[in-house]
């Protein structure tokens, strides 16, 4: 009796289901041994358990693919096709278990870069699929993991080949078609339990069922990236037509209020949010050059990592007690666009898709260059590889940069890898340009050689431990042939990193990443100083405009950071996919936008411990503050209320 209802479909969906949970199973165990600081002071138990919590997600991931698979093989089932069913389930089971499998693999090297789950940041690459490949292609051996893969691959196909044969083909039992009817009937609620991975008739899984713990690093290890990747996907683009939704903001003059008050400085005044009127009429303005230098991955924690591994101070270390350094300032992210966007335009980054690629969210942006040409200025924008990559040239040139300097403008062979030419050869091309330009002017510099992969240049009579140590003195290069120059003593030198790279992070959005140095310099028109205020990349514009004493109009977020008591204080927001990220004083809000929200105090002797259930009516301020600001900033963007036409209206009502 029990054999005749024996289904062989049921018994090879548990063979098929096992691989998948396998490959998932090796994922995790890859992802904290390649994260050892984020996972050691996790007890074992509760690691265990996050596997044991991602078995649902697994399983749901895993279900969904075979819904095709299902229909298929009831289909030939009822109708007596199984051999049929066998060659169907060979070709497409091994297509999956590939897909599937290289996911896998590729986002333990994506969460030891970024430390999150697979999102839509994994594919926002269309713009430049030849520039990512090719970046792939040297920074990873491709050609072994491909043959790894093919191997792997090889041995799925034999295992699902086994299975079918032990199950399909030996087990071609000539069932009835009412007990036939019977066992679909009573299969399909399980298998559609799996897809759902919820008893819940109104919610079915979601990101929030892996919060199982108070250790955020173990609920994000439960978390399965196929099921982040495609849920970001999916959902990222209404998000962000719907954000208020998102960040549960039903009040949008509030939100604007909120921001209003959190971004206010004595040295403005507002016009109607989000325009303001910088004004110094008791000064001079000073039509000093401006210089910007951002540094690929100069984060405080890599300078400091690499310091201990060369058992030497680096050369930014010694500029920063000859600068006005800013001790606590922070990126608007883990990508090289966030920060040159936010530290040109003064403007959080908007959510999902690069920002400078969207056609939905061009605008005339009031920046600091549009600002300083308007001004006299002239305007330059050098970059070491194509400029057209994440749309930057472009932006840049449409927003205020007379000027780009990009890989094109040098020769083939000094091009060393997908990120372009050494720092240094850009930098001298650059020096060699402002030398010849009339003053005054603005130039924007972005160094690469500090990105994979990688690449150690040759330099006669220098040794590189790695490309950081390299990039530092290509810093130091620069300012050796800059102060041989005319415009040298005339100019602000702001240098600071796009962002930085996880340090024994703790965090999933890890402060080790977002906190980069930000100095201004120039021996003979700046005072050294050391400011402890928290900054961001948002405040670079209005803070170099108001250093140069320059009257104008703008519709940033940014503060002018030298108008503030130097005492620790400050704001600083970051973003990646899904979290915000808010420093305020001496709380660290990481907030969920689809998830529970974590409270630290980040500078203290346990910045691990969550206290959100302790202090619940900081959590709500702080909650509302990132919220509002990031709401705001978003809203402000894709309804293109930012340009300066927008004011014209204004002033005209």
């Amino acid at each position: 009796m029990l054999k005749k209802f024996s289904n062989p479909i049921f018994l090879n969906l548990i063979a098929i289901h096992l691989v998948f949970i396998f490959i998932f199973a090796l994922e995790r165990i890859l992802i904290i041994f390649s994260n050892p600081s984020l996972y050691s002071d996790i007890p074992n138990y509760i690691l265990f358990l996050s596997f044991i919590n991602g078995f649902r997600f697994d399983t749901a991931v895993t279900f969904y693919s075979l819904s095709i698979w299902y229909l298929v093989n009831f289909t030939l089932f009822f109708i007596n096709r199984i051999k049929l069913a066998y060659k169907f389930n060979l070709s497409y089971l091994t297509f999956i278990a590939f897909t599937y499998f290289f996911l896998a693999l590729s986002e333990v090297n994506y969460y030891s870069y970024f430390k999150v789950r697979l999102n839509s940041y994994f594919v926002l690459w269309e713009g430049s699929p030849l520039f990512v490949l090719n970046m792939i292609w040297s920074m990873y051996p491709v050609i072994k993991i491909l043959v790894f893969l093919t191997l792997c691959t090889y041995g799925f196909y034999k295992y699902f080949e086994f299975i079918q044969f032990r199950f399909l083909i030996v087990r071609e039992y000539k069932t009835k078609l009412s007990n036939k009817l019977i066992l679909f009937l009573f299969l399909t609620p399980l298998f559609f339990l799996g897809i759902r991975g919820s008893y819940s008739k109104l919610r079915p899984l979601v990101w929030g069922h892996s919060a199982f713990s108070s250790y955020h690093e173990a609920n994000d290890l439960a978390l399965n990236g196929i099921f982040t990747l495609v849920n970001d996907i999916i959902y990222f683009k209404n998000d962000a037509k719907d954000l208020d939704k998102m960040t549960g903001i039903s009040d949008k003059e509030k939100a604007y209020q909120v921001t209003q008050n959190l971004i206010k400085d004595s040295s403005s005044k507002f016009i109607r949010f989000p325009f303001r009127q910088y004004d110094f009429p008791d000064s001079i303005t000073k039509k000093y050059n401006v210089v910007v230098i951002l540094m690929e991955s100069m984060g405080e924690a890599n300078i400091e990592e690499c310091e201990n591994k060369i058992s030497r101070k680096l050369f930014i270390s010694d500029l920063k007690e000859k600068s006005i350094y800013f001790k606590n300032h922070y990126g608007n992210g883990f990508h090289t666009y966030m920060g040159l966007f936010s530290s040109m335009f003064g403007l959080p980054s908007t959510y999902g898709e690069n920002q400078m690629q969207r056609r939905e969210t061009q605008q005339k942006f009031i920046g600091l260059p549009s600002v300083l040409r308007e001004n006299g200025y002239k305007t330059i924008f050098g970059v070491p590889h194509d400029a057209t990559f994440d749309n930057m040239g472009p932006f840049m040139h449409e927003n205020g940069v007379d000027e780009v300097v990009d890989r094109f403008n040098f020769r083939l062979d000094q091009v060393i890898s997908p990120m372009g030419v050494p720092d240094h050869l850009l930098f001298e091309k650059m020096n060699d340009r402002m030398k010849d330009l009339q003053e005054p002017f603005l130039s924007v510099m972005l160094s690469s050689s500090n990105h994979g992969p990688w690449v150690i240049p040759k330099v006669d009579g220098k040794k590189f431990n790695n490309t950081l140590e390299y990039s530092d003195w290509a810093l130091e290069h620069y300012f050796s042939l800059a102060q041989k120059e005319k415009y040298f003593e005339n100019t602000i030198f702001v240098i600071s990193g796009d962002h930085g790279i996880g340090i024994n992070p703790i965090y999933e959005l890890d402060l080790s990443s977002t906190h980069i140095p930000l100095l201004f310099y120039n021996p003979k028109l700046i005072k050294p100083k050391k400011i402890d205020n928290i900054t961001s990349h948002i405040d670079l514009p209005n803070s170099i405009l108001s250093f140069l004493k320059i009257d104008f109009t703008t519709s940033n977020f940014g503060r002018n950071i030298f108008d503030f008591e130097n005492n620790g204080n400050g704001i600083a927001l970051m973003q990646e996919g899904k979290n915000l990220g808010l420093v305020y004083n001496d709380w660290y809000l990481l907030d969920n936008l689809k998830g529970d929200p974590y409270l630290y105090k980040y500078r203290s002797n346990n910045p691990r411990a969550d206290l959100s259930k302790k202090f619940p009516d900081t959590l709500k301020l702080l909650q509302e503050y990132a919220r509002s600001y990031y709401f705001a900033g978003n809203d402000l963007i894709f309804n293109k209320k930012l340009a300066k036409s927008n004011l014209v209206k204004i002033l005209k009502q």
